[in-house]
């Protein structure tokens, strides 16, 4: 019984312009159970109900006059919140072709006419299913990203942490010798109110990115890049890497997830970094941050001179658990989770290129998001 209220309580929408199919099916629905049941005659109508209510599972009749289901279909994997809701296709053409060019739109399953009461309940369950898990699994690997640039991060501590503690021990011998005076006092204590005051700071910024939140928010996106600097900038320091930001005057704000595009960068930028560190480039390191924007893009451009990728790599960069870093300091997972969050979350492109000594990382996101639009409720 508990099992069964799982599934009921999920929100169901069914998509049929013919009246007596969809009220059969629905009344289907409600003698198993489920309980939160919206319908619509019309694609059109559909997507006001989409735009508004978050729904669970969609049942989609494949042939409908004016907009059909596959084209309904495409439509609703543009909506962002319901990019990845399951729909089932309900069809009385089973056909390859017809089938093809529902899955092609995205569609998850089928169901064929006259409909199985057994069929469809387990095909409804079954989709709910995967959804739950696929998103705890993302939820985990989000996590485990996160934990490794928080690891990367906190290792920064570990400096002004040995200062403070080797002023305090500077303070207590002078005391014990008797040797000390106000200046000698006031400047350790200075100095140690400093470094207190950036470790400070710097637990908030983790506890900031280690929030997975999905807030969206309208901002620069130079404002996002130099912040992120600033959190990895001692890090960089403190292994002679230059960092260097070029942008276009006047960049507009756009509409996006900026807690989420930081945690990019800094995986981005810690990749950068270790990849000096394993191939110990004697010349000048050196990472470049081109941000620029036209009437349709804003692009974000990084680029090292780290030693590059071999072809072989490039090519299984973008796979989850595959690294070129110690495995032991790696789970793998960190650019498979830039790339489903630029690409999965903000509707945006990234991608990698190399040659020679050269690694160039390329984000482009859209200014005009209707992704980002729908997801926040906010239009243009």
């Amino acid at each position: 019984m508990q099992e069964n209220n799982s599934f009921t309580d999920k929100s169901i929408l069914i998509i049929d312009d013919n009246k007596t199919d969809m009220l059969l099916l629905k009344s289907i629905l409600v003698e198993e159970g489920y309980k939160s049941i919206y319908t619509a005659e019309s694609a059109k109508e559909a997507y006001q109900i989409l735009e508004t209510n978050m729904i669970t599972a969609i049942l989609l009749d494949v042939s409908m006059p004016e907009i059909d289901g596959i084209e309904a279909c495409q439509t609703i994997r543009k909506i962002y919140r319901h990019k990845t809701t399951p729909i089932i296709m309900i069809t009385a053409d089973s056909s390859d072709e017809t089938l093809k060019r529902s899955f092609d739109a995205g569609a998850n399953d089928f169901v064929t006419k006259p409909i199985n009461l057994v069929n469809l309940n387990s095909r409804i369950k079954n989709i709910i299913l995967h959804k739950e898990k696929d998103k705890m699994i993302q939820d985990q690997i989000s996590s485990a990203a996160v934990n490794e640039i928080i690891e990367v991060i906190t290792h920064q501590w570990k400096q002004p942490l040995a200062d403070i503690s080797k002023r305090v021990l500077k303070i207590k011998d002078a005391y014990q010798l008797g040797k000390i005076d106000k200046y000698i006092f006031e400047e350790n204590i200075d100095k140690i109110d400093k470094d207190a005051h950036e470790l400070s700071k710097a637990i908030d910024e983790v506890k900031t990115l280690s929030n997975i939140d999905k807030k969206t928010s309208t901002v620069a996106i130079n404002i996002l890049v130099k912040y992120a600097l600033n959190i990895i900038k001692k890090s960089y320091k403190n292994r002679k890497i230059s960092l260097q930001m070029k942008e276009d005057e006047n960049l507009k704000k756009i509409l996006m997830l900026p807690n989420e595009f930081v945690r990019v960068l800094l995986n981005i930028l810690i990749n950068s970094q270790e990849a000096f560190l394993q191939n110990k480039n004697k010349q000048t390191k050196t990472v470049q941050i081109i941000i620029s924007q036209d009437d349709i893009y804003t692009k974000i451009v990084i680029r090292d001179n780290a030693g590059g990728i071999n072809d072989e790599n490039i090519s299984k960069i973008f796979n989850p658990f595959f690294t070129t870093k110690n495995k032991k300091n790696s789970t793998g997972l960190g650019l498979y989770y830039c790339k489903q969050i630029i690409e999965q979350h903000q509707g945006g492109k990234l991608s990698i290129y190399s040659n020679n000594n050269i690694t160039e990382v390329s984000i482009k996101l859209l200014n005009h998001n209707p992704y980002m639009e729908s997801f926040s409720g906010e239009k243009n």
